[in-house]
């Protein structure tokens, strides 16, 4: 690591389709907030859980909650921003497990460059895996104020750069976990 990066794991979500806490469910012997902690260790000198329940200061990092309730994927990025100590941020969503290493180095070059570096998968851009600079808090801020939560429009007003992901076994791992059949399908599926 040769930068300074807050990573930041979103596990403050409803999980209003799943039915409970989806960041603290077992996925092959681990809970699924594990994955994304275990994957910015090695990129991130500070990391951070945008999360609601103090459960998740057992992982051994600072649990921070919303400054605001109800906002979604953004009003993690904003409070956790507003908590970090760097200026670049890897933003990780805890249900999708599979992200590899290898997807956070071919975005990780532009990260300084652009505002926020997102991939792209069949042209379906996934805001909850990416680098998003402590420079878009004005911008942020003002979504926020203007109940404008949608993350994919918040990208497009942004200097974003899309790395778009080609090869099947990256594509592969970009499978999030929204119910509790997408859950047991993961899990069975040991080829991933």
């Amino acid at each position: 690591m040769n930068t300074l990066i807050t990573g930041v794991v979103l596990a403050g979500g409803k999980s209003e389709r799943m039915g409970e806490d989806k960041g603290l469910m077992p996925f092959r012997g681990k809970p699924l907030v594990a994955y994304p902690l275990q994957l910015m260790r090695p990129f991130c000198n500070e990391i951070l859980i945008s999360a609601h329940d103090q459960a998740y200061a057992s992982f051994g990092y600072p649990v921070v909650a919303d400054k605001v309730s109800g906002l979604g994927p953004m009003g993690g990025l904003y409070s956790c921003m507003l908590s970090s100590a760097n200026d670049l941020h890897l933003f990780l969503s805890c249900d999708m497990p599979l992200i590899s290493p290898a997807i956070i180095r071919l975005m990780l070059p532009y990260a300084r460059q652009y505002e926020a570096v997102v991939p792209s998968v069949a042209g379906e851009i996934i805001p909850v895996c990416g680098f998003y600079h402590k420079g878009i808090l004005p911008y942020l801020s003002n979504e926020i104020r203007l109940s404008h939560l949608k993350m994919k429009r918040f990208l497009s007003q942004l200097n974003t750069h899309i790395v778009e992901m080609q090869q099947p076994e990256l594509i592969a791992q970009f499978r999030n976990i929204n119910t509790p059949a997408d859950f047991d399908a993961l899990n069975q599926n040991n080829s991933l």
